[in-house]
Order: structure tokens, then sequence, then C-alpha cells
């Protein structure tokens, strides 16, 4: 080959990489330049996907939110934003938010009958159930995506959901089941790529020792041996489990020989969750060698690196507050509290033996206080901002109101009478869902003290039995909540307008359709902060 042929070929190399690294950039200039409106929203759903596939989920979720609020935007092109963004919540682990998206995206996808829609949202549900240890509601998502999967013959989809199958089953400690789901999963990828692959493997030998049957799991660490392809992290997970192997041996030496090169490339690679397994695995190895100096050592070492994750994980959720604060402050206020409150659950709970405590018990009070004084400066500093900013956010929620409006107008146009003898049907289902939100919004219904569903039924006219159907299977929120929500908006709206701040808060409570006696609970619980608060920051 002539140098100049390499040369070529190097430029072009060059050239692509260049054109891969701009493609947002190219994408904004096409923005500016775009001369009709299918143009604009076509560029910009390109813009959220590329940011999500950039692991850019600050952006995503910023630019899929202005997708939302193009006037008109067909039901579809709504499920595929609210998809996006469920996603990037649940990829910045703020799984309460991605699952409130994600139940939305699963609506509309319903409501257009999208199947492969429906398949990949309901897949993602499973997996945020089961992260949140609601392994029943897990377990019916993942059915009902491999039950669409299986009648339109995505094999991907399949071996996925089977996969996801039987980690909610090892979860459960239902481990010859968690078996047969990984079976599937590695059988079916078999089929369509003729290799095995490392994770279904690993999974089944992680099951079969902890049915304490070492012979059939080294079977499974074999096959997955060979499939780890010089992936640093397959190596290490497949190391581990090796280790495992040993230890039940009572083989500690090649089982320490593994560990301690597992820490080496951990540390090189900063992988810092496997780090701390190693060195739980290095305290329980010197503590069945009745070492009990060295386990004490390294079940210290392994506090230090959880606690230290532990804060590193508080400020890394405090900073995308921050950012976060232009789509969904005050729900993801709440969350980030939630997550705090079981980081420090966590590390409340994290293994002490008595030697640490009584060594380190008077450190660890000083620690954890100046850690608390510093987060607790820093979620009020966020709180003002987060008032501060939800004021102005009002007005772009208005334009969404407008929006969803549009929408209801054209899905109440349907007369309910043909289905007054019949059961619900999916799209009556979506039909109604749009006229209670229409009627809501419009006739202020919310603002009616001591409001029930059976008032919601006598004003639209629709039995009480299938509105209370919509609201389970198909708004995904109860009455409650419903209700609540708009009453929350329109009390924010009255405590940050001049026009009200000679009004008392119990006034503004029965404004927007509270009991007084409630409304400080309610709100608090909504946005994390006290109306008086609110108030005072707004201004």
């Amino acid at each position: 080959m002539t140098v100049r042929k390499l040369f070529l070929i190097f430029f072009l190399f060059l050239s692509f990489k260049n054109i891969a690294n701009n493609t947002i950039d190219s994408l904004f200039v096409s923005l500016n330049n775009s001369k009709t409106r299918n143009d604009s929203i076509n560029i910009i759903e390109n813009l959220f996907i590329n940011y999500n596939n950039n692991e850019d989920y600050i952006n995503c979720i910023k630019y899929a939110n202005i997708y939302l609020n193009i006037k008109d935007i067909h039901y579809k092109n709504k499920a595929l934003a609210n998809k996006y963004i469920a996603y990037s919540y649940w990829a910045m682990n703020l799984k309460n938010m991605s699952l409130n998206y994600a139940s939305k995206s699963l609506t509309q996808y319903k409501f257009v009958k999208d199947t492969s829609g429906i398949i990949s949202v309901s897949n993602l549900l499973g997996i945020l159930y089961n992260n949140l240890n609601k392994t029943d509601k897990a377990t019916r998502f993942y059915k009902k995506a491999l039950e669409l999967s299986e009648k339109v013959n995505d094999k991907s989809y399949q071996a996925k959901i089977y996969n996801n199958l039987g980690s909610v089953l090892i979860n459960s400690k239902e481990f010859e089941r968690a078996i047969t789901n990984y079976h599937n999963a590695s059988i079916i990828m078999k089929e369509t790529s003729g290799k095995n692959f490392f994770a279904p493997n690993l999974n089944i030998a992680f099951a079969y020792l902890n049915l304490h049957k070492v012979d059939s799991a080294i079977k499974y660490l074999k096959i997955a041996e060979k499939c780890i392809n010089n992936n640093t992290e397959n190596k290490l997970a497949y190391l581990l489990n090796i280790s495992e192997v040993n230890i039940v041996n009572k083989e500690y030496d090649k089982a320490l020989k593994n560990i301690f090169y597992v820490i080496k490339l951990a540390k090189q690679k900063k992988y810092n969750k496997i780090l701390l397994q190693a060195y739980s695995y290095l305290s329980r190895i010197y503590a069945l060698k009745n070492d009990y100096v060295k386990a004490l050592n390294y079940q210290t070492r392994f506090t230090q690196i959880s606690d230290s994750l532990s804060i590193i994980n508080q400020e890394m959720l405090t900073t995308q507050i921050a950012l976060l604060n232009k789509t969904e402050k005050q729900k993801i206020l709440i969350d980030k509290l939630n997550i705090e409150k079981k980081l420090t659950k966590l590390q409340l709970n994290s293994y002490r033996n008595k030697i640490v405590l009584l060594i380190s018990g008077v450190i660890i009070f000083f620690i954890v206080a100046l850690i608390f004084f510093i987060q607790r400066n820093k979620i009020n500093r966020a709180y003002k901002q987060f008032v501060k900013e939800d004021v102005e956010n009002l007005k772009l929620k208005e334009i969404n109101k407008n929006l969803e409006k549009q929408i209801n107008v054209n899905n109440t146009q349907t007369t309910t009478e043909k289905y007054k003898n019949s059961t619900l049907s999916d799209k009556y289902k979506s039909e109604i869902a749009a006229k209670i939100i229409f009627a809501i919004e419009e006739d202020k219904l919310y603002k009616k003290i001591d409001f029930k569903i059976n008032d919601l039924a006598e004003h639209i006219g629709i039995n009480r039995t299938y509105i209370s159907q919509v609201f389970t299977e198909e708004i995904k929120i109860g009455f409650k909540d419903f209700i609540n929500n708009y009453r929350i908006e329109y009390a924010k709206k009255l405590l940050s307008n001049s026009n009200y701040s000679n009004y008392t808060i119990a006034t503004i409570a029965e404004m927007a359709g509270f009991n007084h006696s409630s409304f400080n609970r309610i709100f608090k619980k909504y946005t994390g902060v006290t109306p008086s608060f609110y108030l005072k920051n707004s201004k």
C-alpha cells in the first residue's frame, strides 16, 4: 500500500470521527436554518436522541420537554419523548421520576397501539420496579413485554426480558426458576448470533453457587470465561465468582490471589463497586482463616470506600438537581430527599463489628455530623433556588396546559353512548381519561373543597366504576393525588402572585380547594417545602 493511500485512509478516519463528534453541533446549525415546522420538529427529536446516546442526560431531558411543548404533536411522538426522559432519569438513578415518565409513555404507546414501543417501555418499567423491590409489579410488566415480543417474534427483546426475569427471581431467592429464565436467554442469544454470551452464563453460575451446586457453577463459569473478550469489567466479575468457588472449596490462598488481582485492576480502571466487593471478600476470607486483625483491616477499608461513595452520590444528586430545576424541580427534590434517606439508611445499616465501633465510633460521629451540616446547607440553598425558578417555570407549564387542552378537545369529540352496554376498551379508556383531564382543567373542578370521585362522575356523566378503572389502568395515579396535583399548582400561582400578597395562607388554601388543616402537610409532601417558605422565597 502506498504512502498516499495510507494518508488518504487516515484522513478519512479523522474526518469520520470529526463528523461523529460534531453531530449535535450540526443539528443546531440545521435547526437555525430549517425552513419548515416539520423539519424543526424532526431536528429537535434527533437532538434529544443524540444527547441520550452521548449520555448527556440533562440536555436530553431539556430538549425532550421542549419537544413535548410543541403544539399538535402526535401521541406516538409524545410517547417517544417521554420514553427518552424516562431512560435519562433512570440513568441518573432517579427511579421515581423515571417511573412517572415511563408510565406516561406506556399509556401513549397503548393509545396508538405501537407494539415495539409498548415492549420497550414495559421492559423499562420492569427494571424500575425490580430496583424498587416491587417484584410482583416488575414480573407483571416483564411478562406482558415477553408475551408481545413472542407475538411479533422479537428475539432480541425476548432474550433481554428472560435475563431480567432471572434477576427478579434472584432477588426473591428463587434460584431454580432464575436458572430456567437465564437458560432461555442464553439459548435465544445463541440461536440469533451463533455464539455464547457472558452475562447469562455468569448469572447461571451465580445462581448455582447460591444453591451450593459448585460443580454446575464451575461448568457455566468456564463457558462465561470464553466470552470475556478482553472486557475488563467482565473479567473482574468472573474472578469474583471464581473466588467464591475457591472459598466454598476452602482454597483460601487461590481466592486471595484472585481478589488481590481484582483490586489492582479495579483501582486502575476506577471500578469502585467492584473494589468494594473485593474488600468485602478479603475481610471474609481472612476471618475464615482466623486472621482477625487483617479481617478487621479490610472491613475498615470496605467501610471507608462505602462511606466515600455515599458522599459522592449525594454530591452528584445535588448537582443534578441544580441542573434539572428548569424541568421537574419539585418532584426531583422530593426524589432526591428520598434517595438521600435511603443512602443514609444503608449507611447506618452497613456492617460494623464491635471492635470497629469501639475504636472509630467517636470519629465517625463527627464525620457524619459534618456531612449532615454541609448537606443540610446545600439542600436549603437548593430549596430557595427551586422556589425562585419554579415561579418562572409556571409560565412554561401554562403553554403545556394549552397543548393538553387542545388534545383533550379532540379526544372528547367521540360520544360515550356507544360504549354504554359494553366493557371498557383501551380506546374508550383513553377517551374517558381525556374527558376527565379536560373537565378538571376547563371547569376548575379542583377548586371545590371536598370534591370527590362521585362528583366527577356526576359532572362528566360517566359511571363512577368506569372512572375508577381509568384512573387505575390509564392515568396510573389515584384520584386524590390527581386532584391534589392541580390544587398544588394553583396554590403556587397564588402564593407567587403579588396581587394576592395580602391574602392569608389559609385563604389561599381554600381558594385552591384545600381544607386549611391539611394544606401545610399536603403542600410539603408534593413540593418538599412549606407554603410559608414558598411564599417567602417566590417574591
